[in-house]
């Protein structure tokens, strides 16, 4: 029987605690499905942001499910721009179509309102503006999506890396999330059965890798046609400074990219499970690993039919699976942090764009603007360090900022 989405989401979830006594943290308001409009955080970096959508076909592999069509990609480039104060401003979501598609898919049990009111927000990047020209070229860093999100769902950390001098790019993974192809079809993980197994989803993961180093490809290529293709930004790219970062699945397809395409440099797994052979083989390159640490006290425990001691016991089990790979990653710098209060969607919009989704779980929740200070500060540490090569009290301070963050390293240097 398939696992639904939602369901695989509180297993990880419960998956990832730190084992330790509760800490109060803030908690963030649900709000009703009909009040105002969400608003995403808003870039902290010195550029000007822009988005572009493009849509590629790699002739090379099969559709998943229909061995009679190639496999179509859909993915976003959000990049440091030149100011155009006459573009027109991105929306959250590019096309009623997807808000139709999350509504037929209930997509995490939401209010069909929600979704109505996500077609109010704006992003803050202007659509297809000129790459900045502040800096000669930029790194590149690729951004998977968690199983059965939407690439719309990781917007404001998009924007918040474009506006550091990062081109980021945010894939929609075929049948892995969901989308809509420019003939107006909508594919999702409910088209694939397999989806939500387990044991599929290595290979899951290998594809998603794939499919960051098809773009990158794609990307790299000069387009000569000036036709608007992705390949418009060849010349902005730097090619010595590639990071992929991704959530939850995503997260484990950064490893793999980072461990089977050598022009990777640095991966960010948030929230993920490793899978396939970066568990047996350990990290390939340096390596942020960000994970969800829920706050429950003894009696939101007991509502769950779980005990202290069983919560303890299983946050030293996850614990020594992360030692593990940390033990096979030998000589590879790993930074390992958790965000006491954030639960596994923490990592992306829905603390401010869907927060039922964060409190549903019960116990306490890291209010969602300091969740997402937090995150973005390592994740800008983390790759202002590897790709540019700028040293950070952040990772290597004496001492975290953070009182919500539980960090430590391992082959640091």
């Amino acid at each position: 029987m398939r696992v639904p989405v939602l369901a695989l989401t509180v297993l990880l979830l419960f998956g990832f605690g730190d084992g330790r006594a509760p800490v109060i943290t803030r908690s963030s308001p649900t709000p009703e499905p009909h009040s105002t409009p969400p608003a995403l955080p808003k870039p902290t970096g010195r550029y000007q942001v822009a988005t572009s959508v493009f849509h590629l076909t790699d002739p090379s592999r099969p559709d998943l499910l229909s061995k009679q069509q190639f496999r179509e990609l859909m993915f976003q480039v959000w990049y440091p721009a030149e100011a155009a104060p006459q573009a027109e401003i991105a929306r959250y979501i590019p096309n009623h179509a997807l808000t139709q598609a999350l509504k037929d898919t209930q997509h995490d049990q939401q209010d069909p309102a929600v979704f109505d009111g996500w077609e109010s927000v704006r992003t803050g990047a202007a659509m297809n503006a000129p790459v900045s020209r502040q800096g000669s070229r930029f790194p590149i860093l690729f951004l998977s999506h968690g199983l059965g999100e939407p690439r719309s769902l990781y917007t404001g950390l998009s924007q918040e890396l474009a506006s550091h001098g990062y081109i980021v790019v945010c894939i929609d993974h075929p049948y892995g999330g969901i989308t809509v192809l420019p003939d107006g079809r909508a594919i999702s993980t409910a088209d694939d059965p397999a989806a939500g197994n387990p044991e599929v989803q290595p290979r899951l993961v290998e594809e998603w890798a794939r499919d960051a180093s098809f773009v990158l490809n794609r990307m790299m290529a000069p387009d000569k046609t000036d036709s608007g293709t992705s390949g418009r930004f060849a010349g902005h790219i730097d090619k010595s400074r590639i990071g992929m970062l991704g959530h939850s699945l995503g997260g484990a397809a950064a490893l793999e990219a980072c461990r089977a395409d050598p022009r990777f440099k640095a991966c960010a797994d948030l929230d993920g499970v490793p899978f396939g052979k970066v568990k047996d083989e350990g990290v390939k390159r340096p390596t942020l690993i960000m994970r969800s640490g829920p706050v429950y006290s003894d009696e939101d425990l007991a509502k769950k039919g779980r005990t202290r001691a069983q919560w303890d016991e299983l946050g030293r089990q996850v614990q020594a699976t992360w030692n593990s790979l940390f033990e096979k990653s030998k000589g590879v710098p790993i930074y390992a942090v958790i965000i006491k209060g954030a639960g596994h969607m923490s990592y992306s919009d829905a603390p401010f764009v869907m927060p039922d989704t964060i409190n549903r779980f019960g116990g306490r929740t890291i209010d969602a603007q300091r969740g997402f200070e937090i995150m973005s500060a390592y994740l800008r540490g983390f790759f202002d360090k590897y790709l540019n090569h700028k040293p950070s009290d952040l990772l290597d301070g004496p001492k975290p900022p953070y009182a919500e963050a539980l960090a430590e390293s391992f082959n640091s240097r």
